[in-house]
């Protein structure tokens, strides 16, 4: 036979959770919750990082189609190159039928890429009227040196140096194909 314990002794069993399975509770949500932002944070930086690094691809592209576009109506001349400042003259021909001309010049600043152009007195060595466009470009170094064809004493082609991210990109842009020589 079994006895029965009186009612005062057994204790009622109450709903709820004790102290210490709160506790635990807490502490295992607290480290799935770091683990989850710390993913969280590490996955937003590496979006961030090729964010950065497609939008300084693009701009390196612009720079060079802008480059080329430059080059494309580049004087075939020597004396309208100045290697040393990485500038030449353009000429085209403008809507009416005239023969336009201006001056290009590419340098680096510690910010970007800077391209200046307009009208240039190449005896001072000054700009008398300037406009520049700037590119934040991860380029920090750009240079020309005209390749020039001794026999015709005209520009040939012209070398393209420039440095990004600690590499060295080199091209040589041919200029034979000109209508204007």
């Amino acid at each position: 036979m079994k006895r029965r314990l009186p009612r005062r002794l057994v204790k009622p069993r109450l709903s709820g959770f004790t102290l210490v399975e709160v506790t635990v509770y807490l502490a295992l949500s607290s480290i799935l919750a770091c683990l989850a932002f710390s993913l969280f944070n590490q996955t937003s930086l590496s979006i961030a990082q090729r964010s950065a690094t497609h939008e300084d691809l693009v701009r390196t592209a612009i720079f060079v189609d802008l480059l080329k576009r430059d080059l494309a109506s580049a004087s075939m001349r020597p004396a309208d190159w100045v290697a040393k400042d990485a500038m030449f003259k353009q000429e085209f021909i403008d809507p009416r039928g005239n023969l336009e001309s201006q001056w290009v010049s590419w340098s680096v600043s510690k910010d970007g890429l800077i391209r200046s152009y307009g009208l240039y007195e190449s005896i001072k060595k000054e700009w008398v009227r300037k406009q520049t466009d700037f590119f934040g470009c991860g380029v920090t170094a750009v240079s020309f040196e005209p390749v020039i064809n001794r026999d015709t004493n005209c520009v040939e082609a012209v070398a393209v140096t420039y440095e990004q991210q600690n590499k060295i990109y080199q091209a040589t842009v041919p200029l034979q194909n000109r209508i204007i020589a």
